[in-house]
């Protein structure tokens, strides 16, 4: 008999790292520094949904350039390095809970490589057998290539896969790829979201995704 294992793919931002503080306090002074102003809390509204509806609603209601936005929001989140952005709470546990249940991670991100540089300040690059980033060039979730490219590149059944994330988009891109979807929601903020799964912490998740090995 042996352990199968099973496949986890991974958003980053809002799911492994507890980076929206830092994202929406940069966004908010990028747009001051443009003449517009926009609170924390509106910025975290429009950037749960993507960070590009944030930047054309807000570019567009103030008469903005949306590149012009965006080159100011990139200059502002450059100012905190990759090794201070802090995890989410329960995270390092539960990847090593679900590694040593015989568990595999991918990330798969919208970010650059800055995601590995976090994950390997934190000692967390080793737990991940692959990762999707910006540099990669695959089309942004919901669109489901780059979960696809990764199922195929490893030969990973999809009945044996999850997308976890923290936005719908995550879980309509796992759905679009052929697996399930967990929506990982601390703050409640889509109670409405249809997808297979859901959790309102990283702590819950080894027992909600892994509940026992499978044995063949």
């Amino acid at each position: 008999m042996m352990l199968t294992y099973r496949h986890w793919f991974w958003d980053f931002d809002g799911t492994l790292f507890d980076t929206y503080p830092m994202m929406t306090a940069a966004f908010s002074l990028a747009c001051a520094r443009l003449g517009a102003w926009v609170t924390q809390a509106q910025a975290l509204r429009r950037m749960k949904v993507s960070l590009g509806d944030a930047i054309r609603l807000t570019a567009d209601a103030y008469g903005l350039s949306r590149r012009s936005l965006a080159e100011a929001y990139r200059r502002e989140t450059e100012q905190t390095p990759p090794g201070e952005w802090p995890l989410l709470p329960g995270v390092t546990e539960a990847l090593r809970t679900l590694s040593g249940m015989g568990c595999r991670h991918y990330l798969v991100t919208h970010r650059d490589r800055s995601a590995l540089e976090a994950l390997e300040a934190k000692g967390l690059l080793p737990l991940f057998t692959a990762w999707v980033t910006a540099e990669d060039g695959f089309p942004r979730k919901p669109d489901p290539a780059s979960l696809r490219s990764l199922l195929e590149r490893f030969g990973v059944a999809p009945a044996a896969a999850c997308m976890i994330g923290d936005r719908p988009l995550d879980a309509q891109a796992g759905r679009a790829a052929g697996i399930l979807g967990c929506l990982l929601d601390p703050e409640a903020f889509f109670p409405d979201c249809a997808c297979d799964l859901k959790a309102c912490a990283a702590a819950e998740l080894p027992a909600l995704l892994c509940p026992e090995p499978i044995l063949i």
